[in-house]
């Protein structure tokens, strides 16, 4: 471990003092041999051997809760022994008692990338730092943070600590508790996550704990999945993180892992272009015309993966951002080139995800902008729904109540928006039924932002009434909702009681705080999402139930089997129907799929819609207000005739 400071109270120290069965001390440098009478031959047989462990595991997803708590209990008595000013401070008194190993080995945390600068804390100035202020324990996730407290509040001997969370999540007020000073006779400590590597300075924290675990958020080009892995952080975080203890003061850092692995440790984190979705940048790229989206990127300095790339073209190309241009005729090149189409020209010039400009075009097109518009800047922001410690289940009631019968998250994004508006924006609104006052407040800056855009670009008819003449009609919405997130669909199938949740390629599950999370399978059994992410399983996030019609009108490709009496979308979404039927909807989509396409090519030089695109629209709102939106009576894959 190492410690850190400002003000000439820096220190450096590699003391990993544990129980001799649990510590994982820093180890010698590869082909370095410590010999009996080093400090090194001073840690017990068993503790050597659990270096060794450490040394040969390259997985990053176990985290010591044992070894966390043993050393806030050394901690405890180590600065209790300070505080009383008596005797020998020095590590090993104490440590005795406890049954624990001790070593005073110099700091190498930071002579890994510093040459020979090395400097050695005494156990006085150890015990002294220890002995007073805050202990700062930096974790990878919420999971790890909810298991450690209740550990420790469980754990009789560590009564004398008050335990304060921190991640992301938290309201801010909750946020600000790690400000506050502990009750008397007690002392604080903080479990975070790296929300508290940089930026935030407890000025009483003379105390790092580092596990040397991280969640990142990494995308996997061919599964169009986001995977939340726990790896092992850089040395740069770690040294940020040792950095936090002793900012004011003196302080002293542990670091949960050995020397060789600080050693291995990436450098910097990856770049973000490396871990994310590519579709904004791809539509940038051609925007400004700078050429071929992938051989530019290919010249970045830490270039994208090609596939990913690729990826990003072809869910553009999906979505209608872009055009494939065929190559010449004749021999040389025979590599496609892409365009941006009218729509996507519109979506790279909206400052959101190209899916959710999508949804806000559709839906200034349909009548139905108001609540798109706050689900739009929700999603591009963050939730506004919030659960504080030890709350969970009354704030997840709270946003049920917001869902209604509706079996949506982004609805109740929306409802609970407007919840805060009709209060007058009120404090006390957001707090009663868990919603964050501050993420309100900045989505409905962002609200503003997109309306100026939208009618910037031709978008906001003249006669406001059209705007939203169709908010009411909720099976409109989630059409509108589902022509953004597709090819997003998962099926809800019946199996007992429950039911199964399966995409074109795997199973999956409603994430934890999704309104959906506890539906059985009804009749509902079609949903869009926005996003899956893999963490423990594979998690949908931000869903929505549609219908048969929503995917028809508003999905991909429709094909009519006429021999066998199925519909069939992207060949593997399957609904029985007369053939008739299946013409019919492929006919409608047709029609409005040019109509919408004409409006969206106008370029914005007209912010009215003219008479045939209107009538086709009015024509599909008709339609879908006159259909039950998810019908619970009969077999939701089967369409009723046209004798509807």
């Amino acid at each position: 471990g190492g410690g850190g400071g400002r003000g000439g109270h820096r220190r450096d120290s590699d003391r990993n003092e544990a129980p001799a069965d649990a510590v994982r001390p820093p180890s010698a440098p590869q082909g370095e041999q410590y010999e009996d009478g080093t400090e090194w031959s001073r840690y017990a047989p068993r503790t050597r051997a659990r270096v060794e462990q450490i040394d040969h595991d390259t997985t990053a997803d176990k985290i010591e809760y044992g070894l966390i708590e043993a050393l806030l209990l050394y901690i405890e008595r180590v600065g209790t022994e300070a505080r009383k000013g008596g005797g020998d401070t020095t590590a090993t008194a104490t440590a005795d008692a406890a049954g624990w190993e001790t070593v005073g080995e110099r700091a190498r945390g930071e002579a890994a990338s510093a040459g020979d600068s090395r400097e050695t804390l005494t156990d006085a100035k150890t015990a002294g730092a220890l002995g007073k202020g805050s202990v700062l324990v930096f974790l990878p996730g919420i999971a790890e943070i909810t298991k450690l407290l209740t550990r420790i509040q469980s754990n009789g001997g560590l009564r004398a600590w008050h335990v304060v969370p921190l991640h992301s999540s938290l309201p801010s007020r909750d946020q600000r508790l790690i400000f506050s000073p502990p009750p008397k006779g007690m002392r604080k400590v903080v479990l975070a996550t790296n929300i508290a590597e940089t930026s935030i300075t407890i000025e009483d924290c003379t105390v790092v704990i580092d596990c040397g675990r991280v969640k990142e958020m990494r995308y996997d080009a061919n599964r169009r999945m986001g995977i939340l892995e726990q790896v092992w952080t850089s040395r740069a975080s770690a040294t940020q993180r040792s950095g936090r203890a002793g900012r004011v003061q003196e302080g002293v850092c542990f670091r949960l892992y050995a020397q060789d692995r600080l050693c291995q440790m990436r450098k910097h984190t990856s770049p973000e272009i490396k871990r994310v979705p590519l579709e904004d940048l791809v539509m940038q790229v051609k925007l400004i015309d700078l050429g071929d989206a992938a051989d530019f990127l290919a010249e970045a300095i830490t270039p994208p993966e090609a596939r990913s790339v690729q990826g990003s073209i072809a869910n553009l190309v999906g979505l209608g951002a872009l055009s494939a241009i065929p190559p010449p005729l004749g021999p040389g090149n025979r590599k496609l080139t892409y365009e941006l189409t009218p729509l996507g020209v519109h979506l790279a010039m909206l400052p959101i995800d190209a899916r959710l400009g999508k949804m806000l075009i559709f839906a200034c097109l349909f009548g139905c902008l108001d609540p798109i518009v706050t689900i739009a800047a929700t999603m591009s922001l963050k939730s506004p729904f919030q659960a504080p410690f030890g709350k969970q289940g009354a704030a997840d009631a709270a946003k049920k109540l917001f869902a209604g019968k509706h079996m949506s998250d982004h609805l109740a994004m929306a409802a609970a928006y407007d919840g805060w508006v009709r209060s007058g924006r009120s404090f006390d609104f957001a707090r009663k039924h868990f919603l964050n006052h501050q993420t309100l407040q900045q989505i409905g800056s962002l609200r503003d932002q997109l309306f100026r855009q939208l009618r910037e670009a031709g978008f906001i008819p003249t006669e406001a009434k059209l705007l939203n003449a169709n908010v009411g009609n909720t099976h409109l919405l989630r059409c509108v909702i589902c022509a953004a997130l597709y090819p997003n669909v998962a099926r809800l199938t019946q199996k007992g009681d429950s039911g199964d949740l399966v995409t074109i390629s795997e199973s999956v599950s409603f994430h934890p705080s999704s309104v959906n999370t506890r539906q059985s399978a009804r009749s509902d059994r079609w949903f869009v999402y926005l996003e899956k992410v893999e963490t423990s399983k594979v998690f949908l996030r931000d869903s929505t139930a549609v219908s048969a019609y929503a995917l028809l009108l508003f999905g991909g490709q429709v094909d009519v089997v006429h021999d066998r009496d199925r519909i069939v979308v992207d060949r593997w979404i399957v609904f029985r129907a007369e053939p008739a039927v299946g013409i019919l909807f492929r006919l409608i989509r047709e029609e409005l799929d040019a109509v919408l396409l004409r409006r969206i090519a106008s370029d914005g030089q007209q912010a009215d819609v003219d008479p045939r695109t209107r009538t086709a629209i009015n024509g599909t709102v008709k339609f879908l207000a006159e259909t039950d939106e998810l019908r619970d009576r009969g077999d939701p894959d089967t369409l009723p005739s046209l004798g509807m």
